[in-house]
């Protein structure tokens, strides 16, 4: 646990005030331009670490969350960071990253991210590559006594200065909300001509039905009219009737032998139990 001073040496150290929205006249994009370049970045390893180092950014009217290391990063590769109440989330490298003294890999800031960072330490991050040559590295957050530990390298110093930095963003730009994580949907939401498969019983002769329709409803009732003894046992529906046909061709040839006529066949209680499992 931190004491008071060095919460307030971190809160100095990772202050924003000064900084500014500048806007770029030839794309009309906004940034930040912060006050003091030199301490934009935290180290995620310990003192003087050439590490992994991130930092909270406004560029291109978006809130990004930069990771910047001196090894090589680039396409497939991914920065994974891990926290203490269990949770991981995971950069993979989509875009090429800039190399200046270092590489840096940018990512948009989102709602959820800046909760975990504000509210959860750190444990450790591991950087995976795409070459296969190259061996995940898996770092474990420094603590209290390690590598010559330095308060603002601490898990408090860490959300001091994430929290400071959105601070500034919601000043200068108080109309920027950031982003909630979507999930992608794994199928659209099309409209289906649905089709059923259905099993009826005649239960003045024990013969059973085999059939398909887009309203098994109407057709029951069609054929009470006909025969009052008719009565439905199971009935599924498919996304379209080249489905339901498929499956109720595989019924008629797996009960072929059984087949009275047309669709009615003559089935046990065994045979009525498996159709009637498959059509839930």
């Amino acid at each position: 646990m931190q004491n008071k001073d060095t919460v307030f040496y971190d809160s100095v150290y990772y202050s924003c005030e000064g900084s500014t929205l500048v806007l770029d006249p030839y794309t009309g994009l906004r940034r930040i331009e912060w006050n003091n370049p030199l301490r934009r970045e935290i180290d995620l390893k310990y003192l003087f670490s050439d590490g992994l180092r991130f930092s909270v950014d406004f560029n291109e009217n978006k809130a990004v969350l930069c990771f910047s290391k001196k090894d090589k990063l680039q396409i497939g590769d991914c920065i994974s960071l891990l926290f203490d109440d269990g949770k991981i989330i995971d950069f993979p490298i989509a875009k090429k990253p800039v190399k200046d003294y270092r590489y840096q890999a940018s990512f948009i800031l989102y709602q959820e991210d800046a909760e975990t960072l504000l509210y959860s330490n750190i444990v450790s991050y591991r950087v995976s590559y795409k070459e296969e040559s190259k061996q995940p590295e898996i770092v474990k957050m420094a603590s209290v006594g390690d590598f010559g530990y330095h308060p603002k390298y601490s898990s408090e110093a860490i959300r001091i200065y994430v929290k400071n930095h959105l601070d500034t963003i919601k000043l200068l730009v108080p109309e920027y909300q950031l982003p909630r994580r979507t999930v992608a949907k794994t199928l659209k939401e099309y409209k289906f001509n649905w089709c059923y498969v259905y099993l009826m019983r005649d239960n003045s002769n024990g013969y059973h039905k085999i059939g398909i329709s887009n309203t098994p409803e109407y057709r029951e009732k069609t054929l009470q009219s006909e025969k009052p003894s008719i009565e439905m046992l199971a009935c599924k529906k498919f996304p379209t009737r080249k489905i339901a046909e498929a499956i109720e061709s595989a019924l008629h040839t797996a009960y072929s032998q059984q087949r009275v006529r047309g669709e009615w066949f003559n089935l046990d209680d065994v045979d009525v139990a498996a159709i009637i499992e498959t059509l839930k």
